[in-house]
């Protein structure tokens, strides 16, 4: 396979062939280049190592039972002028007090002339394996930030492998996507940037993606996230504390507003992320289309027949605002009147977070669905924290949030009582009785579609409410309606927990309620035992803090797997993480550290493997300090400004481990069965995009080489190395036929 070296001396008239000896591991040590002309090779230089790529080479002998030598392939390299500008952590910390570096970390520079992006995938067809590469740097070679390599589909198997991933057929999970959470303190960055900057920011996250027919294929592009997570007014990681309506007992939320967050910018930059991936995917937004000016948002443009690949973004309030609470304060806060059907606060926040939707929308941001809360749980917090109980929560769902943001479950739920002899309100205490719960198709891990979603969201309530918080019919031409789904107008996904892993089992089985209770068949029936807040829950979110994965050796993913196997029709959804976030000397930013990125792709990949459908990062960005927070709580993120200079941001190795997945399996992917087996650990996860291709990534979080082989569906193999402390992300195309229908179905 001829490339041309854009690199080595003479490379007008030469080019890099095909290298076959019979001792490849004297080859490799010696690093050796070669320079072919039609009539002979020259050896032009030594190279690093770590440039070349051993993979086995076909044997003459098709029937030959061993594969002994290798093709070296050479690495395809991004164009230079794209390339990573490379910062070593301790220059850039030099003369800053209260920076923390990785003593031999590297970050990449971007500023408003240059950043680093990825190559494109190409053509993946026949044979041809597409693989990117994340790699440590240790003895004098330099670091691969996701890198473009080829190989080959063979019929032979490398003989001295160490694991075998076996991919199958069977699907899994639905993939919502990956993506990072849009604080204030991610929006004050992004505004100090300039206008230059904020461009090369945007197309660095939200450019790039891959999947069918996508022109970010045709060039190269960033890391292409798909999900976003928004808190409704403060976090910690705001300035101060305020709340879209801190207007003493407005229970009506007339004074309700989010302007506060055009303010900020932060609406701004929610905005600018829609357009750069939508712009990306060749697709224009609605209020685009409008004029600009906000209105109803068609969920798919029929009219230009364009898909609709906006970032998802979903919403999280960490508190109500402070009156709604007993002691007038967010900090610990208990909210007033508790949570029975009568709770008139209660009610209001459920409705000030419908508000918040509908005021999103007409400001041309579309949220698909919200958690019940931030982290309910007593775990110390010191900034704005709503506690909540399990069986709190399951009231709070069935008597408040779930009637509020899902009025047609209600009115169904009401009906349901009505035909079973009870009549009592729409917000009556929780009882077993007949109606369906908003769930889909075991093991599909999608969301709501069931017949509950039928009939759309309307005018506020039965009760007549008024003011913000009630929604007008939801039309396709009438602001600030309801969002639009391909059915009509759709109502907001609600997911459960939004804490730590640790309280899955507890949580799911109090607010879901009996997970062994057996379905009745009748599609208007919930199974006995199952709780009214089930009908109204679609997925379950998690954390990852208190498992403290970079001090475990076992991964807790098996909690994960745990859940959904107990109630498999709920997607789980790793809604935060975020490294530096531990008590001592490295809390904050460490700049340049390969370990957090190791740790990311770890518990990405246990997570995913476990059925989670997607992973959502902390902060998109922060200082170098790991601020601004209120609180003091700074931690560490993917990408760092500095707000000193003003001038460039950096992207740590956070960044290009999210992008082994965010860029490569878009959202409607499904998780594959992958079986994993050998005498070395090596953390995989296999998926099959919406055009067909196959994703495999695999990690070495270990300190030496490893090889392996990926068995694809029709049998063929992929042989691999995989250096120290690397990611790998492999692109293939399985043969004709790989799969039947039958065992493409999906899993239960």
């Amino acid at each position: 396979r001829m490339v041309t070296p854009p690199f080595l001396p003479g490379q007008g008239r030469a080019q890099i062939g095909v290298i076959i000896h019979d001792r490849p591991r004297t080859l490799r040590r010696a690093g050796v280049a070669v320079a072919c002309t039609l009539a002979a090779c020259t050896i032009l230089s030594r190279v690093p190592t770590h440039h070349l790529l051993a993979v086995p080479r076909q044997s003459p002998d098709p029937g030959a039972p061993h594969v002994t030598d290798y093709d070296l392939l050479r690495v395809t390299h991004t164009p230079s002028s794209e390339a990573c500008l490379e910062v070593a952590a301790p220059d850039l910390a030099r003369g800053r007090a209260g920076v923390h570096v990785d003593h031999y970390g590297k970050l990449c520079r971007c500023d408003a002339d240059h950043c680093d992006f990825t190559a494109p995938e190409g053509d993946v067809s026949g044979s041809r394996v597409v693989f990117y590469q994340s790699e440590e740097g240790s003895s004098g070679r330099p670091n691969l930030y996701l890198e473009r390599f080829e190989t080959v589909l063979r019929a032979e198997k490398l003989d001295h492998h160490e694991r075998v991933l076996r991919v199958g057929c069977a699907r899994r999970q639905v993939i919502k996507g990956f993506g990072g959470s849009f604080t204030d303190a991610a929006a004050q960055h992004y505004k100090a940037m300039g206008p230059a900057l904020r461009a090369q920011f945007m197309r660095a996250y939200f450019s790039g993606a891959a999947g069918e027919g996508l022109a970010a294929q045709a060039t190269a592009g960033g890391v292409g996230y798909s999900l976003g997570r928004v808190p409704i007014a403060s976090s910690d990681f705001s300035n101060a504390i305020y709340s879209y309506d801190d207007v003493e007992g407005d229970l009506s939320l007339r004074h309700f507003s989010v302007e506060v967050d055009e303010e900020t910018f932060r609406m701004q930059m929610m905005r600018d992320a829609i357009s750069t991936r939508s712009e990306a995917l060749q697709y224009t937004p609605q209020w685009a289309r409008d004029g600009g000016g906000g209105g109803a948002r068609a969920r798919e443009g029929a009219a230009e027949g364009a898909r609709d690949q906006r970032p998802a973004l979903f919403a999280s309030v960490w508190a109500p605002p402070a009156w709604m609470t007993e002691a007038n304060s967010t900090l610990k806060a208990h909210i007033r009147g508790g949570y029975g059907p009568g709770s008139e606060h209660a009610r209001a926040l459920a409705r000030y977070i419908n508000a918040t939707l509908a005021a999103y929308e007409s400001k041309g941001v579309h949220l698909f669905g919200v958690t019940a809360g931030n982290e309910p749980n007593n775990l110390g917090q010191t900034w704005q924290h709503l506690l909540m109980t399990p069986e709190d929560q399951r009231d709070w769902i069935s008597h408040h949030l779930g009637p509020v943001l899902k009025p047609s479950v209600a009115r169904r739920l009401a009906e349901a009582r009505r035909g079973a002899g009870a009549h009592a309100a729409p917000e009556a205490a929780p009882a077993p009785v007949a109606v369906a719960p908003a769930r889909a198709a075991p093991g599909t891990g999608a969301g709501a579609g069931t017949a509950l979603h039928t009939s759309g969201r309307e005018s506020g309530e039965e009760s007549g409410e008024s003011g913000a918080g009630a929604r007008p019919p939801a039309s396709r031409s009438a602001p600030p309606g309801g969002h639009l789904g391909e059915g009509g107008p759709a109502e907001p996904e609600i997911m459960m927990l939004d804490d730590q892993r640790t309280y899955m089992r507890r949580w799911t089985e109090v607010v879901l309620g009996d997970p062994h209770s057996k379905d009745t068949g009748d599609a208007m029936a919930l199974p006995p035992g199952a709780t009214e807040a089930s009908a109204y829950v679609d997925g379950i979110g998690f954390h990852w803090y208190m498992a403290m994965e970079d001090h475990l050796i076992t991964h807790p993913g098996h909690m994960v797997r745990e859940v959904h196997d107990l109630y498999p029709s709920n997607y789980l959804l790793a809604t935060e993480a975020c490294e530096g976030y531990l008590p001592g000397s490295f809390k904050g930013p460490l700049l340049g550290s390969w370990a957090r990125g190791i740790t990311y792709a770890y518990d990405i990949l246990q997570d995913t493997a476990n059925w989670a459908a997607g992973w959502v990062d902390w902060n998109l960005v922060l200082d170098l300090r790991g601020g601004p927070n209120w609180d003091g709580n700074f931690v560490d993120a993917p990408v760092l400004f500095d707000a000193e200079a003003g001038d460039a941001f950096y992207k740590q190795p956070m960044f290009y481990a999210m992008g082994h997945f965010s860029k490569f399996v878009p959202p409607g992917s499904v998780g594959l069965d992958l079986g994993n087996a050998g005498r070395v650990e090596l953390p995989a996860a296999a998926f099959l995009r919406p055009d067909g291709r196959v994703v495999v990534v695999a990690l070495n979080h270990r300190r030496r080489t490893k090889h392996y082989i990926i068995r694809v569906q029709d049998g063929r193999h992929i042989n691999m190395r995989i250096p120290p402390h690397t990611i790998q992300t492999l692109i293939y195309q399985p043969g004709p036929g790989a799969c039947d229908d039958s065992a493409a179905g999906a899993a239960s």
